[in-house]
């Protein structure tokens, strides 16, 4: 068993070598010109894509549009700060899971948000659940998808809540701090307007970032 001082780690991976198990913890990554963002790269994943378009709204909108939509406005503000992005799916094109994932893992990002809009299929249907919601998998990225959520919150959206042991391969990582976002429920029709709305969208991938820079401002204080 490894004990760590602290919980604020940027990754980590534990493979055998021989007959050995070698454990390394990935070093903080070194911010240049006294900036928050600057040396840091984002890695974002717009859910669905191509052919699967992911959740169908009531008025048809696709949910692959708006997360890439979303992708791409977070992207710019990203960017606008002085952070370097790695968009993952750049277009409306499919890719598989598998591919996604690797696609961060063999990359330089220092954080992955995957992008996605909620929906059910219960009996409720677009008169039900609503609301945004955050996930992880690993429990070390937990601090991450709260603070995103908190944010979210601020805009006009329910709490569906932050859920962890989240089984998306594509943030099934150790590597870097990585959560999902279900923005809204597709099948909500109040949902559905929001998200509809370009200015709204907009707000959305605001709001994400200022959850990012809170995390990011988290992870370099020196409080444990």
């Amino acid at each position: 068993m490894i004990h760590l001082k602290s919980a604020k780690i940027w990754g980590y991976s534990c493979q055998p070598e021989g007959n050995r198990l070698v454990f390394r913890l990935k070093h903080p990554p070194v911010l240049q010109e006294d900036s928050l963002y600057k040396g840091l790269t984002l890695a974002i994943e717009a859910g669905h894509g191509g052919d699967n378009y992911g959740a169908v709204g009531l008025s048809g909108l696709l949910e692959k549009d708006i997360n890439l939509d979303v992708a791409r406005k977070l992207e710019n503000i990203a960017r606008g700060a002085g952070m370097e992005v790695l968009q993952v799916r750049e277009s409306d094109s499919y890719m598989n899971l598998t591919e996604k994932r690797n696609a961060v893992q063999n990359s330089n990002a220092h954080f992955l948000v995957s992008i996605h809009a909620n929906a059910t299929g219960g009996g409720d249907g677009y008169l039900g659940v609503n609301g945004v919601s955050t996930y992880y998998n690993n429990p070390f990225w937990a601090e991450f998808a709260r603070l995103v959520n908190k944010n979210l919150l601020e805009l006009d959206l329910k709490e569906f809540g932050t859920v962890g042991s989240f089984n998306y391969i594509v943030i099934r990582l150790s590597s870097r701090p990585t959560i999902l976002v279900e923005q809204a429920f597709m099948s909500h029709a109040e949902d559905e307007e929001k998200l509809s709305s370009e200015s709204f969208r907009q707000q959305i991938a605001q709001k994400i970032f200022e959850g990012l820079t809170e995390y990011i401002q988290y992870m370099y204080s020196g409080d444990e």
